[in-house]
């Protein structure tokens, strides 16, 4: 696993990162606690972090069970997760790429509200992915193309006095 700056930073601008990981559930943990981190470099509180990571885990969970289930493998031989972190002064967005067979309209209506899970005739909880992101997350966007790959976008903002003190 590699993780790189995409640009230099400049005094008082913004930082991103580029990271790109086999999808391999065991590099799952380091990918999340790699946001974790950085989240917590830039100033949330714990519970916001813990809020950041399940959101992250979830999206990569969804790459690793349904992305590449319809592909034997990406061009270069090994199904994998992109993960781009950009971080503003006030705001964490995170964007987590697949090059799978894109699920992004099915995953985004899996469930819209837990009231909506419940009335759901479900016999497990798939499903609950997305609704933790919405939950967890201040914005969640999807965007795919078939057989293109999916990517979720996950933003958190930084919200005055809610850092550790």
């Amino acid at each position: 696993m590699q993780h790189h700056s995409a640009r230099a930073p400049q005094p008082g601008g913004d930082y991103h990162f580029e990271v790109y990981c086999p999808v391999d559930t065991s590099l799952l943990n380091i990918l999340r606690r790699f946001v974790s981190s950085v989240a917590e470099a830039m100033g949330f509180g714990d519970e916001e972090i813990d809020k950041i990571e399940m959101a992250v885990d979830e999206a990569c969970t969804n790459v690793a069970l349904h992305a590449y289930r319809d592909l034997d493998r990406r061009p270069d031989g090994k199904p994998g997760i992109e993960l781009r972190l950009s971080l503003a002064p006030d705001c964490l967005t995170i964007s987590i790429q697949d090059r799978g067979c894109g699920l992004a309209a099915a995953i985004a209506e899996s469930a819209i509200t837990l009231q909506d899970y419940h009335h759901l005739d479900r016999t497990d909880y798939h499903g609950l992915g997305v609704l933790i992101m919405k939950e967890f997350m201040d914005e969640v966007q999807f965007s795919s193309e078939p057989d293109a790959g999916t990517i979720v976008t996950l933003r958190k903002y930084i919200r005055p006095g809610a850092g550790q003190v």
